[in-house]
């Protein structure tokens, strides 16, 4: 598989991106990356990520504000 785009949406919490996976899963998206942890990235950033037919990467992802 080639992944072509990446698209990288912000939500503001952690639930979010679970509600998402749900309705991702619902519509017979499997998550390329469950949601989960991805500390290398940011402290506290957390995503899933799927993939479209025309093979878009999709990321759902939120971490802390940052102060």
């Amino acid at each position: 598989m080639v992944v072509s785009e990446h698209l990288a949406i912000y939500v503001t919490d952690k639930k979010s991106v679970d509600a998402v996976d749900e309705v991702m899963k619902k519509g017979g998206f499997s998550p390329l990356f469950p949601p989960e942890e991805h500390p290398e990235f940011s402290p506290g950033y957390y995503s899933a990520s799927y993939c479209d037919p025309d093979n878009y990467v999709i990321e759902i992802f939120t971490f802390p504000e940052q102060e």
